[in-house]
């Protein structure tokens, strides 16, 4: 929001207040917030220090929220208490930090209670009492660590604060909806419009969309390799079913004279995929030995799942050697169907 219609807290306050009724008022809304920064959108710090401090600590990421943005964004209270409507602009100044901050900053004490000050050089001097720590949450990107954070209420930043920060950070009204959260689009810019019409409600869209947009680069990496993965795939089965009946002709003999002895058709589909398998199988356990040693590189393609993941080991090890088995069945049904008569003609 710009303007000097906003310069100030109080000014400020009641317009997200009203904008927020109207918002959680929507049918299909489950709770609205407003935040000034989203995750994986961007970044803003401030110096932090803490009683005595003669210089600050160094800097950390500064959220400016509404009370309900823990709740909207599902985000996990650990320890204390989360904001509340009795945090006003009136009451005591208030600080909220995560795990990150809290493990940095208090490795052995317990963080609720404690005091700090953020932006003290900006035009924030209050000491603010930290009263709840929440869960960690990824910020730049999926595959960074969470940083150290700390979550004050927009009612609680003084105006020269606010005037400095108008250039540098925006405000993002969230929603938790029950549907598709595109359905309520227009009428959440509606919402926001009634209140100022000249005011410019622009990015409407869903958090999905938001972390698509974060992991594309990604996404387009590992498209990438699957698309070479595919084809070598294609070339292994290719190449194990052109070795196979290679083979399969080159013993089409030593097949007939061993059916001309007595053996049955389903001895020599035993010895053709046996044959086959066992190099399949030796084949497997070497590849498998590479990508144990070369899963590191790829750890920052993957998320939720670690470098060394069974079930992708065991499926993947499962798949190739149904695609060998299957490369080599089909020779070996040719090898079955040898006329002991002409094999043993055959030179």
């Amino acid at each position: 929001m710009s303007g000097p219609q906003y310069h100030t807290k109080a000014k400020v306050t009641e317009f997200n207040r009203r904008a927020l009724e109207g918002l959680a008022s929507l049918p299909g809304v489950e709770a609205a917030a407003v935040t000034s920064s989203l995750p994986l959108l961007g970044q803003f710090n401030l110096p932090y220090a803490f009683p005595g401090d003669a210089e600050p600590k160094g800097a950390v990421q500064y959220r400016m929220i509404s009370p309900d943005y823990f709740r909207v964004m599902k985000v996990a209270l650990r320890q204390g208490r989360a904001f509340s409507a009795s945090d006003t602009a009136g009451s005591a100044a208030v600080v909220i930090i995560n795990e990150a901050f809290a493990r940095q900053n208090f490795p052995n004490a317990d963080p609720i209670g404690q005091q700090l000050c953020v932006g003290c050089s900006y035009g924030d001097p209050a000491m603010r009492s930290v009263v709840g720590v929440v869960s960690d949450t990824k910020q730049s990107s999926l595959s960074t660590p969470a940083p150290p954070m700390v979550f004050v209420l927009f009612a609680q930043v003084p105006d020269a604060l606010n005037v400095r920060l108008k250039q540098f950070v925006a405000t993002n009204f969230v929603i938790r909806t029950i549907g598709d959260p595109m359905q309520l689009a227009a009428s959440a810019r509606q919402e926001v419009q009634r209140l100022d019409a000249a005011l410019p409600v622009r990015n409407v869209r869903p958090m999905e969309e938001v972390l698509s947009r974060s992991i594309a680069q990604e996404r387009f990496n590992v498209s990438l390799l699957g698309l070479f993965a595919t084809i070598g795939l294609i070339l292994a089965a290719i190449g194990i079913y052109g070795v196979m009946s290679y083979a399969v002709t080159q013993r089409t003999h030593e097949f007939g004279l061993r059916i001309a002895l007595g053996a049955q058709m389903k001895d020599v589909l035993r010895l053709v995929i046996g044959n086959g398998m066992t190099l399949a199988l030796i084949g497997v356990a070497i590849g498998l030995a590479g990508s144990f040693a070369l899963t590191r590189l790829m750890t920052s393609l993957l998320f939720g799942v670690t470098p060394i993941d069974a079930p992708t080991f065991v499926t993947v090890s499962i798949l190739l050697l149904a695609v060998a088995l299957v490369a080599c069945y089909i020779p070996a049904r040719r090898a079955m169907k040898v006329n002991p008569l002409i094999a043993l003609r055959y030179e």
